[in-house]
């Protein structure tokens, strides 16, 4: 199948389809005809977006591996994990196109736009638990004060502000970090912590425990999100 896409400086998109699966996403691989890469990439995103869930090979982004609790991962997008539960997810928050997850400042490793790849940590009573469950555009990146943060996003997310205080450590003034996020693609078949790892090993990567955010390219992403989908 080939798709052609006029846009603003007339490039090509040629199909490269990665999977027959019937309920694999399609996905394209893109040529280059633009000697501004980042304007070219912005342009493609931006597509990108409008025909999600599609998602494109060439697409030079970065992209966090970022950790994040099962419980929070199933109030936010994991429906699946959300499943386990007699209540399930609250469904504003799980519908929600758009959302937001706290973190600490350290590492202060992400920057946007971005994608992100969900990885849900350890914790008892989750069969999700130590592996990559989602991915999501990483739309934002906010830093400032706990309470500051709490009170643009307290509309999006999950947290009270007894979490959000936790998270500073008390201090209604401290610094802490707002993940915005958009567009998330919740993965049927989650890959596990030893699969990820060996992705990682075999693209040039350090194995990681994924305590805090991991950055990798392009590469890692497609072959986790096909396995993901496949």
């Amino acid at each position: 199948v080939a798709i052609k896409a006029q846009l603003p400086f007339d490039n090509l998109l040629s199909s490269d389809i990665a999977s027959s699966h019937p309920d694999y996403v399609r996905t394209i691989k893109l040529k280059d005809s633009t000697s501004d890469l980042s304007i070219f990439n912005n342009a493609i995103l931006n597509f990108e977006k409008k025909l999600w869930p599609l998602k494109f090979l060439d697409l030079e982004i970065p992209c966090f591996i970022v950790p994040i609790k099962p419980i929070w991962a199933s109030q936010l997008f994991d429906s699946i994990s959300a499943n386990e539960f007699l209540f399930g997810a609250t469904p504003e928050l799980s519908w929600s196109k758009e959302n937001v997850y706290y973190r600490s400042l350290r590492p202060d490793v992400e920057i946007f736009p971005a994608r992100i790849l969900w990885y849900a940590s350890q914790q008892n009573g989750f069969v999700r638990q130590k592996t990559i469950v989602a991915c999501s555009y990483l739309d934002n990146v906010a830093v400032g004060e706990a309470k500051q943060l709490y009170s643009t996003f307290r509309r999006f997310g999950i947290y009270k502000w007894s979490e959000i205080s936790k998270l500073a450590k008390g201090d209604a003034h401290g610094i802490i970090k707002v993940l915005q996020f958009s567009d998330t693609e919740l993965f049927e078949n989650a890959i596990n912590f030893s699969l990820t790892n060996d992705i990682l090993f075999e693209n040039g990567f350090k194995k990681q425990t994924f305590v805090s955010p991991v950055k990798v390219n392009n590469i890692v992403f497609n072959k986790i999100y096909k396995i993901g989908k496949s």
